[in-house]
């Protein structure tokens, strides 16, 4: 759940990077309030929110009040393309943006699209948590961005109204909606079903409307937004993993002192797990309910037919991730 901080009333949401004299009733001293909006785009309740607000509570306590992080839900600083190029611009101070939209800033996200890359939410902290993980981050200072910590979206799986899914074979013809990026169509086509790039809010009309026959979504998003009322089954083929980073401008983050920047590091640091267990708790809680509700509910006892399907996608992408880190992806991954 998010969590309140009583320093935060004051703060004027209109300015950019504010910087004010505040009073303390302790020894008169003055003390300067360095205030940083960090916009998301859902709930507060959401793995994003309870990141970003984490963070800011973290932030108040290890700097004593010196640096506020004001978060700023369901999008109302931008949607997460909007925010990204907000921050570059310096017209935004912070955020949490998943990395599917970094790609387009920095390619090498592509890395952590790519299907099958990991087996566990365990196995991608293992792997953000090294070198590449740092390769990732520092390369985002090229380009105007400070990254902190990585934290789970969801494991993406497909519900459909057809039948179980236990091999690619099952999927073969399947009307699927998936987001509208490359690497998701390329990873549906390969499988042998017939992607539909469809908006969210467009998704549940096409299941009602039979325009489509499933979806391939994140798991969170399947339980959270009832899908399961409009699909009869769910796999979790878990083929591909999303994260999410929590970022300011580098414009913000030069304005830091190196003591303030070590606290709001160390504070995101903190706050990842935190925002993974909102992921966790959903993943243990859905089941019971999609069952309940009708839904038939299956785990891939077999991923190796779906990893191999898809290996020619990881050479299509070689270029963009780099040799670097595509070696390591490769070797964590065994593909």
């Amino acid at each position: 759940m998010p969590v309140s901080n009583p320093r935060r009333g004051h703060i004027h949401h209109s300015t950019l990077l504010v910087t004010t004299a505040v009073m303390l009733a302790i020894s008169g001293t003055v003390r300067a309030e360095t205030v940083l909006r960090v916009g998301q785009p859902t709930t507060p309740e959401s793995g994003y929110g309870v990141f970003a607000e984490s963070w800011a509570e973290k932030v108040d306590d290890y700097t004593d009040g010196e640096v506020v992080i004001k978060p700023y839900h369901n999008g109302q600083l931008g949607d997460e393309k909007a925010l990204v190029e907000a921050m570059r611009l310096g017209t935004v101070e912070g955020g949490i943006v998943t990395t599917d939209v970094l790609i387009n800033h920095v390619p090498e996200f592509a890395a952590l699209s790519l299907p099958f890359a990991f087996k566990s939410y365990d196995d991608a902290h293992e792997f953000l948590a090294g070198d590449a993980g740092a390769l990732l981050l520092g390369r985002m200072g090229d380009v105007g961005l400070k990254g902190f910590a990585f934290a789970d979206v969801s494991f993406r799986s497909i519900g459909n109204n057809i039948r179980p899914i236990n091999t690619p074979e099952d999927m073969r013809g399947m009307k699927l909606r998936v987001i509208q990026s490359p690497i998701p169509v390329a990873v549906m086509n390969a499988l042998g079903a017939q992607p539909t790039p469809i908006a969210w809010g467009e998704t549940i009309p096409a299941l009602k409307q039979g325009i489509v026959d499933g979806l391939a979504t994140g798991n969170a998003y399947y339980y959270i937004g009832r899908v399961y009322d409009y699909t009869r089954y769910f796999t979790f083929t878990n083929h591909a993993y999303s994260a999410m980073v929590a970022v300011l401008s580098r414009t913000s983050w030069d304005a830091l002192t190196p003591q303030q920047q070590d606290s709001v590091a160390r504070a995101a640091a903190e706050a990842a797990p935190i925002a993974n267990a909102v992921v966790a708790d959903v993943e243990r809680t859905m089941v019971p309910e999609i069952t309940a509700a009708g839904t038939e509910v299956n785990r891939l006892a077999d991923a190796a037919p779906f990893r191999e399907a898809v290996l020619p996608l990881w050479d299509d992408q070689a270029d963009k991730v780099g040799d670097k880190l595509m070696t390591m992806l490769r070797s964590h991954a065994g593909m």
